[in-house]
C-alpha cells in the first residue's frame, strides 16, 4: 500500500484483501450483506508515525455503502491503530495545532482548554466498543478513532461540548478534535476527551451487581435522576438552533410511527415470529405515535444503554459515547426526538444484563425498571412502550446479523412489549 510512492500493484495487492480483512473487522457495519466490495479512496501518509498512513476505504454491498477510517502500515494491510506509533502521532498533531495534507483536503487538528497530553503518554487499548477503536492515553484522556466517517456536524462532539458549556458534569470534555476538510465539508476524524477514573461501564457494573447480589435498586434510580438531569439541560432554551426544544407536530407523529412500523417490519423479516401479527402491532404502534403530537423534541443520547455510561469511582454516572446508532445517518442521529427513546434504550439494558447472567427468574429487570424509573420520575405508559417496541426490534435486526446466538434476548423482549403494547395502548 505504498500510497505515497505511487506503486499501483501494491494498491491492487491490497484491495483484493480489503474485502476478506474488512469482514473480520469488529467494527465494520456491513457483516452478514453479500456483495462486499472494497477500494481505497486516500491513503494519506502521516510523517513521523512509523511507516503508517491514515487510509479512507470506501465499501460496497448489496444493502450498503459507507467509507471508513483504516490507519495502516504503508507496506502491508493492518490495523494501525494498536500501533503506539499511530497514538503518538496524534497527539503531537493536536499539540501543534496541526494541518496535514490530506489529498485534496487536510486534516485539521485541534486542541481545545485542558489538553495537556505529551506524545510519550502509555496507550492501552480498550476492546470494549464494536463500531469505533479508543485508547487510554497515559490515565489523562481516551482517544476515539471513528471507523465509519461521514461528512458534516458530528454528534459525539457537539453533544459533549454542549452539554460541558451547559455547566452538566456527567459528561467528559472534549480536549480536542482531528477533522478531514476539504472545501466547505468537515468530516470528524478522531476526538480525545478526558479520562474519567471508574470502576468500569454500566454494563459491567450491572454484571457484578448480579453476580454478587449487590442491591442494584440505589443504583438505578442514581441513573435515572442524572438522565433526567441530562434530559432537563437539553430541553432548556438555546441559542443554537440544533438544540432548541421543538413540539413535535402532526407530521413528525406520523414520521415517528412509520420509523417504528418500518423498524419492526425490518425485525419480523429477519426474525419471523409467529407469536406477532405485524398488521395488528402495526397499527396500534401508527395510533399511539398519533396521539405524541405535542410531545417536546429535543436532542437526546440517541443511543443509550448500560455500555454508554461509566460508574465512577463513587459510583455516579457519567454519559459517553455520544454518535447515535451507527446504522443511521449523521442526520438522523442529530434529529431531535422524544427523550423517552433514551429511557428504553436503558430499559432494553436492564433486560440484556439479566439475560446475560442467567437470572431471568430472578426479578431483577422489573426492580431495575421501577427504581430507574423513580429515580427518572415517569411511569410506564403507551408512549414509553412504543420506544420500547423500537428499540427491542432495532436489536433484533442487529443481532441476526452480527451475533445470531443473542437473537433470541431481544426477540423474547419484543414479544413482551408488543403483548404490553397491545393490551395497554
Amino acid at each position: 500500500m505504498r500510497e505515497a510512492t505511487g506503486r499501483a500493484a501494491d494498491r491492487a495487492v491490497l484491495e483484493r484483501a480489503l474485502p476478506g480483512w474488512l469482514a473480520e473487522r469488529r467494527w465494520f457495519g456491513g457483516k452478514g450483506e453479500a456483495g462486499l466490495r472494497a477500494h481505497l479512496l486516500r491513503a494519506t501518509p502521516l510523517p513521523g508515525a512509523d511507516g503508517l498512513v491514515l487510509g479512507a476505504v470506501r465499501a460496497e454491498t448489496c444493502e450498503s455503502a459507507a467509507t471508513y477510517a483504516v490507519p495502516t502500515h504503508a507496506d502491508r494491510l493492518s490495523d494501525g491503530f494498536t500501533d503506539p506509533g499511530f497514538v503518538r502521532w496524534v497527539v503531537a498533531r493536536l499539540a501543534e495545532n496541526a494541518c496535514v495534507p490530506d489529498g485534496a483536503g487536510e486534516l485539521r487538528c485541534e486542541r481545545f482548554a485542558g489538553f495537556d497530553l505529551a506524545p510519550g503518554a502509555t496507550v492501552q487499548l480498550l476492546s470494549a466498543e464494536q463500531s469505533n477503536s479508543s485508547a487510554v492515553l497515559g490515565g489523562r484522556a481516551v482517544l476515539k478513532l471513528l471507523r465509519k466517517l461521514a461528512p458534516g456536524a458530528h454528534p459525539e462532539v457537539e453533544m459533549a461540548r454542549y452539554l460541558t458549556q451547559a455547566g452538566f458534569d456527567q459528561v467528559p470534555p472534549v480536549l480536542g478534535t482531528v477533522t478531514r476538510v476539504e472545501g466547505d465539508e468537515r468530516c470528524l476524524v478522531m476526538l480525545v476527551q478526558r479520562f474519567v477514573p471508574n470502576r468500569g461501564d454500566g454494563w459491567s457494573w450491572t454484571l457484578a451487581a448480579l453476580a454478587d447480589g449487590r442491591d442494584y435498586g440505589p443504583f438505578a434510580r442514581r441513573l435515572g435522576e442524572r438522565l433526567a438531569a441530562m434530559h432537563a439541560v437539553l430541553a432548556q432554551h438555546a441559542d443554537d438552533s440544533a438544540f432548541e426544544p421543538e413540539p413535535l407536530d402532526a407530521a413528525g407523529a406520523a414520521a415517528l410511527g412509520a420509523r417504528v412500523t418500518a423498524q419492526v417490519t425490518r425485525a419480523l423479516a429477519v426474525h419471523p415470529m409467529a407469536a406477532i401479527d405485524r398488521d395488528e402491532l402495526c397499527a396500534r404502534a401508527t395510533a399511539i405515535a398519533a396521539r405524541a403530537e405535542g410531545q417536546c423534541r429535543t436532542r437526546i443520547h440517541g443511543d443509550l444503554h448500560l455500555g454508554q455510561l461509566l460508574v465512577t469511582e463513587d459510583a455516579d454516572v457519567v454519559f459517553i459515547d455520544f454518535e447515535g446508532e451507527p446504522t443511521r445517518s449523521l442526520a438522523e442521529r442529530r434529529t431531535k426526538d422524544v427523550a423517552l427513546r433514551d429511557v428504553a434504550g436503558v430499559l432494553r439494558s436492564f433486560d440484556y444484563a439479566e439475560a446475560k447472567a442467567g437470572r431471568t427468574d430472578s426479578g431483577f429487570r422489573a426492580r431495575a425498571e421501577a427504581a430507574f424509573l423513580a429515580g427518572y420520575g415517569v411511569a410506564s405508559h403507551p408512549l414509553l412502550l412504543l420506544f420500547l417496541l423500537e428499540k427491542a426490534a432495532y436489536e433484533v435486526t442487529y443481532e441476526a446479523a452480527n451475533r445470531p446466538d443473542w437473537v433470541d434476548v431481544p426477540a423474547h423482549g419484543l414479544r413482551r412489549i408488543a403483548a404490553q403494547l397491545l393490551e395497554e395502548g
